[in-house]
């Protein structure tokens, strides 16, 4: 939009005169300084106002991408909430029929003790194999 250069103010491109100030926009004249520095003020606003409008869509752009990722943890918690839920269901059902939940502590000890067991297994296996090696030498013998 062109500007007065009389008063500086701004005028649509087909006018003959200044709405502000009436001057005739059609007579050339060297323009006034002070109407020589608004101009200058306006089009150093008008970048300003460019360089802002450049940060306004930028943070837009971040805000919407922040919102996309906040959407999609949102939803990822919905669905662990719904699996937990299911979980903690099947919990209280068990415990309907009587089925016992073991804390940390018992599972612990329950493992310890199925270790135990194995361990003397494996030594009564390891005994028997001995046991079995001696009656095929014995067998070999006579």
């Amino acid at each position: 939009m062109p500007h007065c250069p009389k008063c500086g103010r701004g005028v649509p491109e087909d006018a003959n005169f200044c709405y502000s100030c009436g001057y005739n926009l059609k007579q050339p004249i060297s323009p006034s300084p002070s109407a020589l520095k608004n101009e200058v003020k306006s089009k150093e606003l008008e970048e300003d106002i460019e360089e802002i409008k450049k940060y306004v869509i930028m943070f837009i752009e971040i805000g919407i991408k922040n919102l996309t990722i906040m959407t999609e943890m949102a939803d990822k918690l919905k669905t662990n909430l719904e699996e937990l839920t299911k979980n903690v269901n099947a919990l209280k059902e068990l415990e309907k029929d009587n089925y016992k939940i073991l804390s940390s502590t018992e599972l612990t000890e329950l493992v310890n003790e199925l270790n135990a067991k194995y361990v003397t297994l494996s030594n009564a296996v390891i005994e028997l194999g001995g046991v079995i090696m001696t009656i095929r030498e014995n067998r070999k013998k006579t």
